[in-house]
């Protein structure tokens, strides 16, 4: 029996279900062959990805893929790659996905590689902020992805905007104990892996130590640990303590450089314990470091809340959240217990951010209200803020300075 499904075959199948055009092989892969595809009915490219045979033989394969597929389905979020449906057919188990034509970050990394270059603090950022994105979306529907890597990430050109695609959710998850007796024992790409990955379960934490890998990589030009060798890879994945990643770029920040080490802890127990966490503490980085790009030529008034005792919160990223204690295991980025413990605020009771140059203020829902200069916004309401205005939320009172 052959470990692909002939393309004849597949062809013949989606022809006779008048739902699919096969145009063209798009890429071969250890667990599935992604073919273009054409969907008459809407008039759309799509991608085709048809799990390799080997992997499908297993007796608890179909109950596996009828769950996950459903499950990926329902993840909607702008960088991640859409699942639009699913086919079975006798040997033939296929995923129809979003097509999205562009470069992945692994040809992105491989010219910078090959030009002695890698990429701005900047542009670091603003792949790994939409990635932190995109798993946000999908942990808080407990899916895992297990499989973060740099040709799993997309680059779509849309007018003049570039839009960052996670693909392949779940894949390894799909296929994953066949995978582990071909592979002596663990799923995945062993640069990128997490140590848990190589000797048992997983859950969200495995996703940070990925990202933190490919932040690393990103921002040095290296992973920190190579091999040709899986157990050699094993080994330094799970004992081995990686070198600093100021070691090969001396200009990254101190801050970006703490980030990467504590999302690739060995212990999951030590990491972020949220994408969450680790993507307050990034935006924190980035906006310290725009703020310092910005000083070498003029002066620049940091962005604060100040409370009628003088206390003061300085803004730390484009965006923040003003509430109370936590929500969903995040912490508020100014949290007002701090002003008074007894404060009648909502854990998510307001978001200010920056945009075009100018600060906003987000009523996010709260149940006491969010008043600018004595008028009452509607829930889900937002105003721009100027110097000196006076915010209320809820028993709490706060002046804008910027």
């Amino acid at each position: 029996m052959s470990n692909s499904i002939d393309k004849g075959e597949l062809v013949a199948y989606l022809e006779r279900e008048k739902k699919y055009e096969i145009q063209d092989i798009l890429g071969e892969g250890g667990m599935s062959t992604v073919y273009l595809g054409y969907q008459k009915a809407l008039d759309r490219k799509v991608a085709l990805k048809v799990i390799l045979e080997k992997l499908t033989r297993e007796g608890d394969f179909v109950a596996r893929f009828q769950k996950e597929a459903k499950l990926l389905a329902q993840l909607d979020h702008p960088n991640i790659v859409k699942i639009y449906d699913y086919i079975e057919h006798e040997n033939l188990y296929c995923l129809v996905m979003e097509y999205v034509e562009g470069d992945t970050l692994l040809e992105i990394l491989e010219r910078l590689h090959n030009t002695g270059e890698i990429m701005t603090i900047f542009e670091a950022s603003y792949i790994a902020l939409a990635l932190c994105g995109a798993l946000e979306h999908a942990h808080s529907r407990h899916v895992v992805h297990r499989d973060i890597k740099p040709s799993n990430i997309i680059f779509k050109r849309k007018d003049s905007a570039l839009i960052i695609k996670l693909t392949d959710f779940g894949i390894a998850k799909l296929v994953r104990t066949t995978i582990h007796t071909l592979t002596s024992g663990f799923t995945g790409t062993p640069l990128y892996m997490s140590p848990e990955q190589f000797t048992g379960d997983v859950d969200s934490r495995s996703d940070i130590y990925s990202l933190g890998v490919l932040l690393y990589e990103m921002t040095t030009g290296h992973v920190p640990f190579r091999s040709d060798d899986l157990i050699v890879l094993y080994h330094k994945h799970v004992n081995e303590t990686p070198p600093s990643p100021r070691t090969y770029n001396a200009n990254l920040p101190i801050s970006y450089e703490d980030i990467i080490l504590k999302a690739t802890q060995k212990s999951p127990a030590d990491r972020y314990q949220s994408i969450g966490e680790l993507k307050q503490d990034l935006e924190r980085a980035l906006y310290k470091l725009q703020l310092s790009s910005k000083q070498k030529t003029s002066v620049v008034t940091i962005p604060s809340l100040q409370t009628q005792t003088g206390e003061k919160f300085e803004f730390t990223s484009e965006s923040i959240l003003v509430g109370r204690g936590k929500f969903q295991g995040v912490k508020a980025d100014i949290d007002l217990t701090d002003v008074d413990a007894e404060a009648t605020v909502s854990r998510r009771h307001a978001r200010i951010f920056r945009q075009d140059d100018c600060f906003y203020i987000q009523d996010l829902g709260s149940l006491n209200g969010v008043i600018i200069n004595g008028v009452e916004l509607e829930p889900d309401a937002r105003q721009q803020l100027n110097h000196n205005d006076v915010i209320e939320l809820g028993d709490v009172k706060l002046t804008f300075t910027c």
